[in-house]
């Protein structure tokens, strides 16, 4: 017995699936999730379903039995007929289907996932930095349907990059960052503006490059005080913004609500790096703190970012093993 036809037998007159839509009455009520596990029957004819909330066990042979366990752990996405079919042509597109399947499991509704979706193809997010963090982040973003992504660099590719840096080859060797990034993304996905600004990041340009953007992600690690700098600056402009990197060993991210009421005042210790220091890029580490950060930037353009309060700071080394997250930014 698959899992087809655990699905077959708790068909009723009044209640059916009809693909994957849950069908009450004739009127469409909700998805199947799509990531739902159903376990194969022991031999009492007892199962188990896992869905987004949890595992429940259930009585094949029983249908409420069955439904029962479905909703109570979020087997089954909720919505009105409209929503519903939204949905369903998300998730039977390409471009969108596997996005879709993760919000179905994290979003409290149809509609919230569809509005999830075109809040992202409406979405302006600027990036500082195209290095082995930004560049990244720029991608993923793009990939994930943000409609409009700036990023700003004023470095050319150097041979030294292309260990962590996977968007730019050897045949991109001196030349501008920003142009290779900005035909890499438009090649693999027309429908986003991706838009390069070429120049290096000072508090000069950065109100005009700021401004109209729905968040602000800060990459670069020149000049040392930038992260600061621009979050208080977006800030100001009522801009969520994440600032990520790390140093020596430690990754590090800080997420800004333009919520927040309390900001950090400046430090009193003004550091400088060392002559002929360099720092640490480790192409791992620059995957792990771009996929935290992409994540916080699509989850909060979506409205389904689940965070401790307005503003978030972790840092944690990235050479342990379970992962030791801090607060004492």
């Amino acid at each position: 017995m698959n899992a087809a036809t655990i699905l077959d037998r708790i068909q009723t007159p009044d209640t059916h699936i009809d693909g994957r839509t849950v069908v009450v009455a004739g009127v469409p009520q909700g998805l199947l999730v799509p990531s739902l596990f159903i376990a194969k029957p022991d031999e009492h004819g007892r199962t188990h379903v896992y869905g987004s909330k949890g595992v429940g066990a259930c009585d094949v042979g029983d249908p409420e039995s069955v439904w029962a366990a479905l909703i109570a752990t979020g087997g089954v996405l909720f919505g009105t007929p409209d929503d519903i079919q939204a949905v369903t042509a998300l998730l039977a597109a390409p471009r969108t289907s596997r996005t879709v399947s993760y919000l179905c499991a994290i979003a409290p509704d149809c509609g919230a996932v569809a509005r999830a979706i075109a809040r992202l193809a409406e979405s302006r997010v600027l990036v500082l930095g195209a290095g082995g963090i930004g560049s990244m982040i720029s991608m993923v973003l793009a990939g994930s349907g943000v409609g409009h992504v700036t990023f700003c660099d004023g470095d050319v590719v150097e041979a030294s990059n292309l260990n962590r840096q996977f968007f730019y080859g050897p045949s991109d060797v001196g030349r501008k960052k920003v142009s290779v990034l900005a035909e890499a993304i438009s090649a693999r996905y027309p429908d986003v503006q991706a838009r390069a600004v070429d120049g290096m990041v000072d508090l000069d340009n950065l109100p005009d490059l700021m401004r109209g953007m729905d968040m602000v992600v800060i990459g670069a690690d020149e000049p040392p005080h930038l992260a600061s700098d621009a979050a208080r600056l977006a800030h100001s402009l009522g801009i969520d913004s994440i600032s990520c990197g790390y140093v020596h060993a430690e990754g590090a991210l800080t997420f800004l609500s333009h919520r927040a009421e309390r900001i950090e005042p400046d430090s009193t210790v003004q550091w400088m790096r060392v002559a002929g220091g360099a720092m640490p890029s480790f192409g791992p580490a620059n995957v792990e703190l771009a996929g935290i950060a992409s994540s916080t930037v699509v989850l909060n353009l979506c409205g389904l970012l689940s965070a401790a309060g307005d503003d978030l700071q972790n840092k944690w080394p990235t050479y342990e093993l379970p992962r030791r997250w801090h607060t004492d930014v």
